[in-house]
Order: C-alpha cells, then structure tokens, then sequence
C-alpha cells in the first residue's frame, strides 16, 4: 500500500548575497518542515490514507530540518547540504533518525554538475523505513532551480 494522504507544513528562511550583475553569489537556507500522515482525503474526508498497522511501524509524524549553502565563484558555483528526519513516534524496530550530507559541484555555467553524498538511518521511501543503512553516492546531478539573476526595480526620479 502506497498513499499520499499527508500534511505537511515547511518553514524557510534563507540569505541572498548579490554581486554587481544582480546574481546570487552566497546563499544560506534553513528550512524546518512537519508532516502528518492521516487517513483522511484532502484531510477532510474519511476515507483513503494511511491504514493504521501503517501508522503502527513509522507513526503520524515526521519532523525535518535541513541546511543548505551556496557559493558561486566566477563561473563555477557549489553546494553543500546537510539534514536530520526524525519519525519520534515510530516502531522500535524503525530507525527514527536519517541524517544526509551531500556536497555538488557546478564546474561551469550551466545547470550539470557532480555530486557526492552520505546517508544514515532509514530509508525514505515507501515501506523501507524499517531498513536502517550507511550509504555513500556519486553522481550527475542536474539543478532544476539553479541561481538566475534578479532585475532590481529601477528608482523613479522626480
């Protein structure tokens, strides 16, 4: 059983720095998110969700918080992420904690790079949050959501 019915709240706050050409060079990211599972459609209605042996092995809630910093420097821009995913009410046999780490490269102006990144804890996807792991990746990474430049409003004179 696979199911979406969940609500999920997600706080960010981040830092820009500009350079001259309006683009961002530093970026600082925090972001603190709960979920709850339920079994309710669109959390109104009663039917669908998550049945309760479900609930049982990961428990209603999830908690998130992450960090992520940005640099760019000339033409090659990079990122380092770390988080913490806790399921507090989770069953003994479930690892609550998921700790990730990841560091990308862009290594020229475009939105390809590589990444390397460490995993702890349980797996998040579908029922394998009983598997607990170490995992180490490599990769291509491709940055949907790359840093663009940001035309500032011009000052009306009188």
């Amino acid at each position: 059983n696979f199911s979406t019915n969940l609500t999920k709240v997600m706080l960010n706050f981040r830092f820009n720095h500009f350079n001259d050409e309006n683009r961002p060079v530093l970026i600082h990211s925090w972001t603190l998110s709960y979920r709850l599972f339920h079994n309710n459609f669109w959390g109104l209605f009663d039917f669908g969700g998550y049945p309760p042996y479900d609930i049982d092995i990961y428990g209603r809630h999830n908690i998130k918080g992450s960090y992520e910093f940005i640099h760019s420097y000339k033409k090659i821009r990079y990122s380092i992420m770390v988080s913490a995913d806790l399921l507090p009410d989770s069953h003994p046999s479930v690892e609550p904690l998921r700790l990730e780490g990841t560091a990308a490269l862009y290594p020229f102006d475009t939105d390809m790079g590589f990444f390397a990144s460490y995993t702890y804890g349980h797996d998040d996807y579908n029922y394998r949050f009983v598997d607990s792991f170490h995992r180490i990746s490599f990769g291509v990474v491709w940055d949907w959501f790359t840093p663009f430049e940001i035309q500032r409003a011009k000052r009306k004179t009188n």
